[in-house]
């Protein structure tokens, strides 16, 4: 706010752009991967990613961060979708069908990203301008660039079929005005407008109308020509991974929101010392990671992630009897301990998505759960910023 001399509503703008690109790229590159193969799509959402960084740190005003912010988001959301589907195609094209293991390393940095970014991006600010929240990304996007080349082969291409899918445009602005429209709400929720200001209920509505007209589209169940084909609803993976993927973000998204509000209110920390503060959970993820790719090859996903459920919620029961008085001890240890159950949700859910599916149904799939995984991570935030107005804690 103070570089750009702005109010923080309109600082606000920079997030919110890049989540909206993030998410609007999610439809496009399950179509793309198909038409292009998921090499060439992977390299140039890295190059987008890695070009918007460099013109991120190199905006000279608000208004060109934000636009920058849309070109980095979008390159983001490319390489995250793909980043789920890969692996899978890959380990299919030779001959590997138990992929849990596979997914537990390669999903680390969206299971860590959400606990982890906040406590860098501090260090960085407290130690160098917000230019390098951006120019971090360069070298380490062009060493991912460089070992894409090196390593990732044909075979990262899937099953591309000889009829190009024609890509439709009228599906594409429904859902994606759906879900941009419904992460607008979300957000504004989240920066404290009530559930009645126009800010929220207009674009929530909207959203909501849009979504429903894209389901009533003749294309949106055509899986020649479907954006996001909905017709893999028919399946009963694809539903129950993708309604876990909802839940899932809004698990570890909401308490990304809610536990670092609470320690500032309580104990008076501050940003930084309360992003430090989710460290212990980052740990106890790390350490389930591994675990959770094993069981869910041994035992199934939906068992793994049904328990992952419970543990979370178990673990995270005494944090509602926690107040100013909590050691910091104590406090640390329940956070290790819903770390380990957070560990045990994304690859088992994630998993269990693609068993029994077609290889060229993996990359469709793909669009729907992180579609709901983006939208689930929005409405957690909005629910917890909610749930710290009604039950509000103070020093």
């Amino acid at each position: 706010m103070e570089a750009f001399q702005v109010s923080e509503a309109a600082v606000q703008w920079v997030s919110t752009a890049y989540l909206l690109a993030l998410a609007v790229a999610i439809p496009v590159v399950g179509w793309a991967e198909e038409r292009f193969g998921g090499r060439r799509c992977w390299m140039t959402g890295l190059v987008i990613f890695l070009i918007g960084s460099f013109l991120c740190a190199v905006s000279p005003g608000l208004p060109a961060l934000v636009v920058c912010r849309v070109l980095q988001g979008f390159g983001a959301g490319a390489f995250i979708t793909l980043l789920t589907s890969l692996p899978v195609e890959i380990a299919r094209n030779r001959g590997i069908t138990e992929v849990g293991g596979i997914m537990s390393t390669v999903m680390l940095p969206l299971l860590l990203g959400p606990i982890l970014g906040p406590v860098l991006g501090g260090i960085v600010l407290s130690a160098a301008s917000w230019h390098w929240l951006f120019l971090i990304n360069i070298p380490v996007g062009i060493l991912a660039i460089l070992f894409s080349a090196r390593w990732l082969g044909a075979d990262a291409d899937g099953a591309r079929t000889e009829k190009k899918r024609r890509f439709d445009l009228p599906g594409f602005l429904f859902v994606a005005g759906a879900i941009s429209a419904l992460l607008l709400g979300f957000t504004a929720v989240s920066q404290g407008d009530s559930l009645t200001a126009p800010s929220v209920a207009v674009p929530l509505i909207l959203g909501i109308v849009l979504l429903a007209v894209f389901v009533a589209l003749p294309s949106a169940r055509d899986p020649e020509r479907a954006v996001v084909d909905i017709s893999l609803f028919r399946r009963r993976s694809v539903t129950a991974a993708s309604a876990a993927m909802f839940f899932a973000g809004g698990t570890l998204y909401a308490a990304q929101f809610l536990f670092p509000l609470f320690w500032q209110r309580t104990i008076g920390a501050t940003a930084l010392e309360a992003a430090l503060m989710l460290l212990p959970q980052g740990a106890g993820a790390l350490l389930t990671r591994t675990a959770a790719g094993r069981l869910t090859d041994a035992y199934g996903g939906h068992v793994v992630a049904t328990g992952g459920f419970f543990a979370c919620v178990i673990s995270t029961a005494p944090f509602l009897f926690l107040g100013d008085q909590t050691g910091s001890i104590l406090l640390y240890v329940f956070l290790f301990i819903r770390g380990l159950a957070i560990g045990m949700l994304i690859v088992p859910i994630t998993t269990s998505a693609f068993r029994g599916l077609p290889d060229a149904d993996v990359s469709r799939a793909t669009v729907i759960i992180r579609a709901f995984q983006q939208v689930g991570g929005s409405f957690g935030t909005a629910a917890g910023a909610v749930a710290s107005l009604i039950f509000p804690r103070s020093k």
